[in-house]
């Protein structure tokens, strides 16, 4: 059973209800006028009465089924239905694996059930997902002019560039250019029902260097001023004390990081809203709780953690915000790398849930509340009441084309089903990680004690054993919660300790005792750059919790922290002692080093580059043990020209060069 993108809450009832009648009717002839025109043609009351002129969703004779998720073995279709995608809809899977082409499988889908799709990416050239996009340029850069799907008119699908995220002086020139880009978008693009802005975190660009700057205070500012000029222009549609009334509070109630967030954040928030308010008031007079709109939020790891403190009234933003857009009919899709990373306030709030592989019941133990799980070999789905779905495949070559073919079998789950095979995996988890699992007599310590070399039975009796009385050297056991860390840290390397404490619910000086004690046990490392502590987990930590760990991050949020962790370790060997300030801020490292003579020597490394993913991973395979320290120090001209007479990077060249170099040298 679908939600009701209301909560059935009161609040949020009488909010939609006081924006419809707070419309003036100039306002609605005007928006009644924008939404009905169509390659230059009115359509007549009577034909937009009799065919519902662009609706959410088709009439129910043509509603051709739910949108297929795969096949069980039997060849039995496993799909959801559009309505299922109501309230929110958490996408997780591990870097690489295709959440980012599993949800535009899901647009798709709904493009082809008559949801018409108008998406935004902030950093990808437009026509590489899906056929229709909006790219957020700087306000200086020209519009790009999209490309027609086959059988459609080009004028159709002509969009303009939106500068409405980029810059907020735009929605504070006045309401005539917010009208001017709805007609421009009613007239060739027609409705927009779903929303997908791809990579949060590039649109959130400005959040880590807002503590302490006045210019995104007065950014924040703008943004709330301009809501309420649009407010009163348009009878109270933009307003932001109902529409966004979370964006105003952060004005004077929170830290000037936290207000630098809530001015980008508003910005994307303000465009769902203003898409958001066109599908409702072109709907207007009819209670329609199914799917009015879709806002995907790519990478939205950065908005979820830098959200979790509460505003001023007790309420977190990040759910405020997703409540406000659930009230005027917009459903939020988030795409997040791990289970570690869902807090359990938006497991509870969601209503879909959809895993991709490599995610396995370790990952799983120690989500709190507990994720029960029904697994089988391969792939499986797990079944929860409260869920509308929860989609598990095992990652193998995964391709996606449509309709979506899952690599591996899925399983479609009875509530008996899943109960029965609820309490077969809960034990099967336990017995796999109890404390007793490294004892003499456990399988895995009789693994590693016949991997040492054997003898003969003849000479084994010819020399009697001396060492029978001692015991086989075995590891301690770990306990839940440092296992939980290290499971942690094999999925999603080099993440900050306040990280991990969120996502493992662990506090104070336990988290700390927890971090001496792996350490000491070598199986993580700790580096310091400034007041942050990075850690990653060892190759021993890997193989004593049986997972398969690469220290080479794929593409994800922590190639930036790989490199800085890699900068550091060089730093450590060259130098006696290593100081890095400023790790996070604006897209820089600054590395100060005193060599052993006293000398000072100053390293900037510049991380602000879309290419780095891929330089790192073309560099993977001949730099091994080599690391890279990107630097524009005059002293390092020297060290510069030895890089450039060595192509090959051998293990004797020094490992300092520019960014510029380094990409230009290692281009396909």
């Amino acid at each position: 059973m679908a939600h009701d993108w209301r909560y059935h809450d009161p609040h949020l009832q009488r909010l939609a209800t006081r924006q419809e009648r707070s419309l003036s009717t100039s306002m609605r002839q005007s928006i009644e006028r924008a939404i009905t025109r169509r390659e230059g043609m009115l359509i007549s009351r009577a034909e937009r009465n009799n065919h519902r002129a662009f609706p959410i969703l088709p009439p129910d004779d043509a509603f051709t089924g739910p949108i297929l998720m795969g096949h069980t073995p039997a060849g039995q279709p496993v799909g959801i239905r559009p309505d299922d995608f109501t309230r929110l809809t958490i996408l997780l899977g591990s870097p690489g694996t295709g959440k980012s082409l599993l949800a535009a499988s899901i647009i798709e889908a709904l493009q082809a059930h008559g949801i018409w799709i108008l998406t935004t990416d902030a950093k990808s050239p437009p026509n590489t997902v899906l056929p229709m996009s909006v790219p957020m340029l700087e306000p200086h850069e020209a519009a790009i002019t999209l490309d027609a799907p086959p059988g459609q008119s080009h004028d159709q699908w002509l969009t303009r560039c939106l500068h409405l995220i980029e810059s907020s002086v735009y929605l504070s020139s006045g309401s005539t250019h917010v009208r001017t880009l709805i007609d421009e978008l009613m007239r060739n693009g027609r409705s927009p029902h779903a929303i997908c802005l791809a990579e949060l975190a590039h649109i959130l660009h400005c959040r880590a260097k807002a503590k302490g700057n006045l210019k995104e205070q007065q950014h924040l500012q703008s943004a709330a001023t301009a809501l309420d000029r649009l407010s009163q222009a348009d009878g109270g549609l933009f307003s932001s004390t109902t529409m966004l009334p979370w964006t105003k509070r952060l004005t004077t109630s929170h830290g000037l990081w936290l207000r630098g967030l809530a001015a980008e954040t508003s910005r994307v928030a303000t465009l769902a809203t203003m898409y958001a308010a066109i599908n409702r008031q072109h709907h207007l007079g009819i209670n329609d709780r199914r799917l009015h709109g879709l806002c995907v939020l790519d990478d939205a790891r950065g908005l979820i953690f830098d959200t979790k403190k509460p505003t001023i009234s007790g309420v977190n933003p990040f759910l405020e915000a997703t409540d406000v857009a659930q009230s005027v009919g917009i459903s939020v899709m988030l795409l997040i790398q791990s289970l570690a990373e869902v807090p359990s306030y938006l497991v509870n709030a969601a209503s879909n849930l959809l895993l991709i592989g490599p995610i396995d019941g370790n990952e799983l133990m120690y989500l709190r509340p507990r994720l029960e799980l029904n697994q089988e070999q391969s792939s499986f789905l797990v079944h929860q009441p409260r869920f509308n779905a929860v989609l598990h495949c095992r990652h193998a070559d995964f391709t996606l084309p449509f309709p979506l073919r899952l690599p591996g079998p899925a399983y479609v789950l009875s509530e008996a089903e899943a109960a029965q095979r609820q309490q077969h995996a809960k034990a099967q988890l336990l017995a796999n990680y109890h404390p007793q699992r490294w004892s003499p007599q456990s399988p895995a310590a009789t693994a590693a004690t016949t991997s040492a070399p054997t003898r003969s039975p003849a000479h084994n009796a010819a020399t009697p054993s001396t060492t029978s009385h001692i015991p086989a050297s075995t590891p301690p056991p770990l306990d839940a919660d440092a296992h939980a860390l290290l499971v942690t840290l094999a999925r999603h390397p080099y993440m900050l300790q306040a990280e991990l404490g969120n996502a493992a619910g662990l506090r104070g000086r336990h988290l700390t005792h927890l971090r001496d004690e792996l350490a000491a046990q070598q199986l993580l490392t700790v580096h310091k750059l400034s007041r942050f502590q990075l850690w990653e987990l060892t190759r021993d930590a890997a193989q004593r919790i049986g997972v398969t760990y690469s220290p080479l991050p794929g593409r994800g949020g922590y190639t930036h922290r790989w490199l800085q962790a890699r900068i550091a370790n060089w730093l450590k060997q060259s130098h006696p002692t290593v100081a890095v300030e400023h790790p996070w801020q604006s897209g820089h490292l600054d590395v100060y080093a005193r060599s052993a003579t006293g000398d000072q020597i100053a390293y900037e490394v510049v991380l602000s580059t879309s290419n780095l993913d891929d330089v790192l991973a073309k560099l993977a395979s001949f730099l091994g043990d080599t690391f890279i320290v990107v630097t524009d120090n005059a002293a390092a001209q020297p060290i510069r020209k030895q890089i450039a007479a060595n192509p090959l990077f051998h293990q004797s060249a020094p490992t300092v060069m520019t960014l510029a170099k380094l990409i230009a040298q290692t281009k396909p």
